[in-house]
């Protein structure tokens, strides 16, 4: 060793779960209904296992439901993970860590996603909201993610083995959403995908259950949804309703309005599903002022 270098010395590595993204965990929890032919066109990508696959849309819209409808179906490990405002560089690559046994590197995402690759040999890795995390900290996917496929962490390479398909798909939702940051320029250039805008109001008749919630009231929410989309896209309000929101009133109107014994009053579903979702006084008024006009009511 030549006078001045610095040996780096690595420790043991924490124990690794490689059956965490086993898609024999994956539950049936919905099912995507592909109305403008995204399913199709990512799966085919996913089949290849060599891309990046950006997807952008409101919350809702079915993003996750999407990947982990694809990978039960096909049969295809997934490893997914949150981005948070707070995740950082020990999140991402890795830390030290200390307990009564002695020091151990508790491995991060990125290389464990590529630990887990080489076990699987055929895998998609799920980064949900990657534009929540501070350029700084989205710099750490650039070599990752480009032909390199590798990062350098303990004293250790991680990297694909020959013959592994690795897909790695990242959502985002729009840059007009609070507390959301752009992607680096460099990082979007890894990428390729698709926009899922929000439904129209056909596709939301074909992708949301609609059993018991009668017509006049189906119509009245369909226009309702568009009219608070449109405040959304003109930064009236923060909030967008969403296909998640739409499913969980019609739940709640079958099973209070339509079939349970003590009976709320359809007012009483608008004001506990729709209003309860603007937490800014002004923005509830707003979509207050619009629910009586579209329904016919008085909140």
């Amino acid at each position: 060793m030549l006078k001045g270098q610095i040996k780096e010395k690595s420790i043991p590595f924490a124990f690794v779960d490689y059956d965490q993204p086993n898609p024999a965990n994956l539950k049936k929890w919905g099912e995507y209904i592909d109305v403008r032919g995204e399913k199709k066109l990512i799966r085919e990508l996913i089949q290849q296992g060599r891309h990046n696959i950006l997807v952008e849309g409101d919350k809702g819209v079915g993003k996750t439901l999407l990947v982990e409808d694809i990978c039960r179906e096909d049969n295809i490990a997934l490893f997914e993970f949150s981005c948070g405002a707070g995740m950082n560089k020990g999140d991402l690559i890795g830390r030290p860590q200390i307990d009564n046994d002695g020091s151990y590197f508790e491995m991060g995402i990125i290389p464990k996603m590529f630990e887990l690759a080489n076990h699987w040999k055929e895998i998609v890795v799920y980064g949900d909201e990657l534009n929540v995390l501070s350029h700084d900290e989205q710099l750490w996917f650039n070599r990752p993610l480009d032909k390199r496929r590798s990062i350098y962490v303990n004293g250790k390479l991680f990297k694909l083995d020959d013959g592994v398909k690795f897909t790695f798909i990242a959502t985002i939702n729009p840059i007009t959403y609070a507390g959301v940051n752009t992607l680096t320029e460099s990082l979007r250039s890894r990428f390729i995908g698709r926009v899922l805008p929000y439904p129209n109001n056909s596709e939301l008749e074909k992708i949301i259950d609609w059993t018991g919630v009668h017509d006049e009231i189906k119509k009245c929410m369909l226009t309702l949804c568009q009219q608070i989309h449109s405040l959304r896209v003109k930064g009236e309000v923060e909030y967008v309703f969403s296909p998640r929101d739409i499913d969980q009133f019609c739940d709640i109107y079958r099973t209070q309005v339509g079939e349970a014994p003590n009976k709320w009053k359809l007012e009483d579903v608008i004001d506990n599903v729709i209003l309860i979702k603007f937490s800014d006084p002004s923005e509830r008024e707003q979509v207050r002022i619009r629910v009586n006009e579209t329904f016919g009511v008085n909140i």
